[in-house]
């Protein structure tokens, strides 16, 4: 019997036998194959583990003896001296780990290096690297147009084009061993070469790490046609593209179209746009990936799949302009996150002191590759643990990138551990109260060769989570039991697999489906339940699915009977969606209307007239009240013509509107060529009640507000609002310029007080001379001030107070080193940092208004109240506190004013309430209303 050639008679098991017949099919047990041998497998010698300078995973390419005669395992010097396997189980698992598949020579086993299947090749330079930096802007998707071009594939004919790069590796149809750098035999040539600095030809390039495109064919002076490569050993799964192109020309419109898609329907057809990066603007503009592309179609075109000749393909098809000349740019499917990515991001953990007492790393296990499977265990260490037994904490598992294309769950993962190592409460909280066991990269080979769906095996890891074949599936198998281990250690209560989708809208979970258990029924929507409460612009609980289908019982989520957590490849939908109408052509004078911007509000726009509309605010996000703040853009508005705006859902029965009060209005042509900032807009202004009732009142009337107005420029942007807009990050501009001070910062230190409940910073600075600098030689003989602002989010000018009042403490006035040199500021410019960003009037996230919850014991609930009087409390036992002011708008009342607390009770201290306010008056009568 030959090597490599199998003696089902030894095996006594039936199942043993037929695993080792239906092995074959993946490279198993198989003779001697002309097309391994051309790779340097010689399967005379699986059995023998050579220790070779070659960094392959498998034996050296010279036969050993001469070749009429094979060397049975045994004659074989490392073999001599071992007893013959007598037991047939024993048998086949030692040969089964004989085969080349599962060696790697010794000198690169800990090597950090990808490992790459020996047939694929890979550029020998430098690592592919690209700057992570968010937008400026949010992106607009793009708008579908019926008309725009759907290109008939015509490389299909191969006398139609000119191939300028083909790379589609030869495999044996399985793998079979890996090596770094891939093929010993380097790069060949890919792509074509450029005759002279005339040639407008693009080079197109993939070899490297996760990259994929297998051809670029030439069917126009700037048009091409681009095939994605098959997920390796396999005939399917084309959705993930990542590749470079060099040699284009700024301002010239390039038509791409990518032509062996399987899947009959995209977000693309919704308005995702591709992802372009461009070196030089990295470099240069610090601008990273951005959505690129016009004219944006995915259709059906007139390929047939390669597997099914009765099924069609899908094109993509896009056309661009290249911002510069002799660039070099990158196109991808989605941000792009690589084994190598990870690994960085690991080892900068492992290298910051504080989070690496939180975070422990291991390797699971190895790919089928070799790779690195990691897995990290985040907790509180038992002495910084609140917790006095460890095994009374519960246990959560995640894990991410089962799928290789679908890269959104690997940034999900590191938004995820970002936040469960950072100094926030609510993660100290999680910390103290769990243990997570994370897995960032479950198939790391996948991810390096550029897959979109499988593993080398060819096969789709989740659905193999039943698998007993451990060498096949590692990364699968060493998960399974890694949780069955931890079963009987700790309490586990949740498993979620990150996951992202090609089709999709929004963020959303599937889960599974308690039929059989009365008393668990409905539990599993608890979890996604209480994300849909957490952020509904981004969470769609209207997408969650708990089905079981018998084709999913493979999967993660089936068999441990646990949650996917699903990401929307191109962003979020339901936040750009299509909000205002389309300008049919140019002479169409519908005025655009928007407010999902920070801060903004309107919810909705009525044309009832050419230049005559009524608006609708949005209500505080969770309730059905509290509209007066508004904020808004308008756009295709004409200079000169007269325009009437009616906002009709206010609450309040007066307002200042009626005492002369204008909106205000700011035009962005004014602003940048005039220096014009906001100004009182509107005549004909009129706050009136009308005859729309309450929503949660039908008895209750609501009021208008009615204005008209000439706008001074065509083609320009103008927005209104109901005071001076100031937002968050405003604020946080201000303070980082206080940071950025020299001086300043030396009397004004910042710090987090605490998270709001959508996890937005609440900073509280203190403001005092320091010791050095102070004539006051105890530093506790001075007094404390607590001062605050914005709890209501719509009372915009109290901002703008609070930044006066800081500007003055930290000026070079005679009077404000006289208050630092006397007392410590405690200071919260913005209590309630969420219903600012949202726009909202009165009410935070909790759709309760802070102001009448100071009494509070939810600290979770209201979290920013809770803390500010927890501080208070603090500062008191440290400090003789004399004041503290909470600054706010009104919207009825004149002039400056104060309200405090009268001491009825308390006969000397009678009257004393009104000092303070009495020196505002004196100070300035003209402001102040006594």
């Amino acid at each position: 019997m030959e090597v490599g050639e199998s003696n089902y008679a030894l095996l006594s098991s039936p199942y043993d036998s037929f695993m080792q017949k239906h092995l074959q099919h993946y490279g198993y047990f198989t003779g001697r194959s002309e097309v391994v041998k051309k790779y340097g497998f010689v399967p005379s010698k699986p059995q023998l583990i050579t220790h070779s300078s070659d960094s392959d995973s498998s034996s050296s390419d010279e036969e050993q003896g001469p070749p009429h005669r094979r060397r049975s395992p045994h004659e074989h010097p490392e073999y001599k001296g071992r007893p013959l396997i007598t037991d047939p189980k024993t048998a086949f698992r030692q040969n089964r780990l004989r085969c080349g598949l599962y060696l790697r020579s010794q000198n690169d086993e800990s090597s950090f290096e990808p490992r790459w299947p020996t047939e694929i090749e890979v550029l020998p330079e430098s690592r592919v690297r690209h700057i992570d930096v968010q937008p400026k802007q949010p992106e607009l998707f793009n708008k579908p147009n019926p008309k725009d071009h759907m290109p008939y594939v015509r490389s299909a004919d191969e006398d139609n084009g000119r191939t300028v790069f083909n790379y589609n590796p030869e495999t044996c149809g399985y793998y079979m061993r890996s090596r770094i750098g891939g093929n010993r035999d380097g790069c060949r040539q890919a792509a074509v070469k450029i005759r002279d600095s005339d040639d407008t030809t693009v080079l197109f390039e993939s070899r490297f790490e996760s990259g994929n495109l297998m051809k670029a064919v030439q069917v126009g002076e700037f048009e091409y046609e681009l095939y994605l490569r098959y997920d390796l050993y396999t005939k399917r799964n084309t959705q993930w593209f990542y590749f470079r192109l060099q040699n284009t020309q700024a301002n010239k419109r390039y038509r791409f179209t990518i032509v062996n898609f399987f899947k009959s329907s995209s977000l693309y057809s919704n308005g995702m746009r591709p992802l372009m990066y461009s070196v030089h603007d990295a470099e240069n503009n610090n601008i990273g990936w951005r959505r690129w592309g016009e004219e944006i179609v995915y259709y059906r075109n007139n390929l047939t799949a390669p597997d099914n000749p009765s099924a069609n393909m899908y094109s993509l098809t896009w056309t661009c302009k290249f911002p510069n000349d002799n660039d070099t740019y990158y196109f991808a499917h989605c941000y792009p996150y690589t084994y190598s990515d990870l690994q960085d991001y690991l080892n900068g953990i492992q290298g910051d002191r504080i989070k690496s007492q939180y975070c422990k790393q291991k390797v699971l296990c190895r790919s089928l590759a070799g790779n690195f499977v990691y897995m990290l265990t985040i907790t509180s260490p038992p002495v910084l643990s609140p917790v006095p037994e460890q095994q009374l904490k519960k246990g959560v598992v995640i894990s991410a990138r089962v799928h290789p294309g679908e890269t959104n769950s690997s940034w999900m993962m590191k938004g995820l551990l970002d936040f469960l190592l950072s100094d926030s409460a609510d993660a100290k909280l999680l910390r103290d109260t769990f243990v997570f066991k994370i897995i960032p990269m479950l198939n790391p080979d996948g991810v390096i060769v550029g897959n979109y769906r499988c593993s080398l095996s060819g096969r789709d890891l989740n659905r193999n989570y039943k698998t007993i074949l451990k060498d096949a599936y590692p990364s699968i198998w060493h998960t399974r039991e890694m949780i069955k281990r931890f079963m009987t250690e700790i309490e586990l209560v949740l498993y979620c697999d990150f996951h992202g989708h090609s089709r999709k809208q929004n963020v959303f979970i599937y889960g599974c489906e308690n039929k059989h258990l009365p008393k668990e029924r409905l539990k599993e929507r608890i979890f996604p339940a209480m994300f849909g409460k957490n952020d509904i612009s981004k969470f769609s609980y209207d997408s969650c699915r708990f089905k079981v289908q018998k084709s999913k019982e493979g999967t993660g989520r089936v068999v441990m009977w646990s949650y996917y957590m699903r990401s929307r490849i191109g962003g979020n939908r339901d936040g750009c969606r299509q909000a205002a109408v389309k300008i049919r052509d140019s002479d169409d004078t519908t005025v655009l209307f928007e407010s999902r911007f920070e801060s903004g509000n309107l919810m909705k726009a009525v044309q009832v007239g050419e230049f005559e509309y009524e608006l609708y605010l949005r209500y505080d996000l969770y309730t059905k009240r509290n509209t007066q703040w508004f904020y808004f853009r308008l756009q295709n508005t004409q200079a000169n013509k007269r325009y009437r705006f009616t906002i009709v859902n206010f609450f309040k029965s007066s307002s200042l509107y009626s005492n002369g009060m204008r909106p205000l209005m700011y035009s962005v042509h004014d602003a940048e060529n005039n220096k014009i900032g906001w100004r009182r807009w509107g005549e004909e202004i009129v706050y009136y009640r009308n005859n729309l009732t309450a929503p949660d009142n039908p008895s209750a009337n609501m009021y208008s507000l009615t204005w008209t107005c000439k706008f001074p420029n065509d083609n320009d942007t103008y927005y209104f609002a109901h005071c001076y807009p100031y937002t968050y990050s405003d604020l946080q501009d201000y303070l980082n310029g206080i940071q950025g001070d020299r001086v300043k910062s030396q009397y004004c230190k910042q710090k987090v007080l605490c998270r709001s409940l959508a996890g937005n910073f609440v900073y509280m600075l203190t403001i005092t001379s320091p010791p050095a600098l102070s004539p006051v030689p105890e530093q506790q003989l001075k007094k404390g001030v607590v001062i605050s602002a914005r709890v209501h989010p719509g009372e915009t000018n109290s901002s703008w107070m609070m930044k006066g009042l800081v500007d003055f403490l930290l000026s070079d006035s005679a009077d404000a080193k006289l208050l630092r040199d006397t007392f410590v500021f405690k200071i919260i410019p913005m209590l309630n940092p969420d219903g600012v960003i949202v726009g909202n009037y009165r009410c935070s996230l909790s759709g309760r208004d802070l102001n009448r919850n100071y009494k509070t014991i939810l600290k979770d609930a209201y979290p920013t109240i809770w803390h500010t009087r927890e501080m208070i409390k603090r500062f008191m036992t440290e400090i003789e506190l004399v004041l503290y002011c909470d600054f706010h708008g009104h919207s009825r009342k004149q002039n400056v004013f104060i309200y405090g607390c009268e001491n009825k009770h308390l006969p000397k201290e009678r009257l004393k309430e009104r000092i303070f306010p009495a020196m505002f008056g004196k100070n300035d009568i003209s402001k102040v209303y006594l």
